[in-house]
């Protein structure tokens, strides 16, 4: 008997999951799978994990900011202002700039997503985005 592709995934994605003392490539492998088959809280669960260990992986970062922009645009949005404090500002706009060219990104998504880079490119740092009475 055939499963529905939906099981098939979570068949593939539980036989994938890595177990406990895996290698970090193990990690991001099932990270990019949970990705490729659009769980993408376990995908972005996945990243985060990773960037606690590899806070300069620019590829992993890029990644789960591309799934938080699309699920989770205010999450996105917190940690692209954490980027801006943390990083260099070339940094910053080199992962706004691939966070808004991503081909499988709906159009108004990416203009949405543009627009608010914009904002957080304007603010100055230590400034808060609230209005000003």
């Amino acid at each position: 008997m055939l499963e529905k592709p939906e099981g098939m995934v979570d068949s593939i994605l539980s036989k994938s999951t890595p177990l406990e003392g895996a290698r970090q490539l193990d990690h991001v492998r099932f990270a990019a799978l949970c990705d490729a088959f659009q769980h993408h809280e376990k995908a972005i669960s996945q990243y985060e994990t990773l960037l606690k260990t590899r806070p300069d992986d620019s590829v992993l970062r890029f990644r789960m900011l591309h799934l938080l922009a699309q699920t989770d645009p205010e999450k996105a949005v917190a940690e692209l202002k954490r980027l801006k404090k943390d990083e260099p500002s070339e940094g910053f706009v080199s992962i706004a700039l691939n966070a808004i060219s991503q081909a499988d990104m709906p159009l108004k998504q990416r203009l949405d997503t543009t627009e608010t880079l914009m904002k957080l490119i304007e603010i100055p740092d230590g400034e808060s985005d609230s209005p000003q009475d």
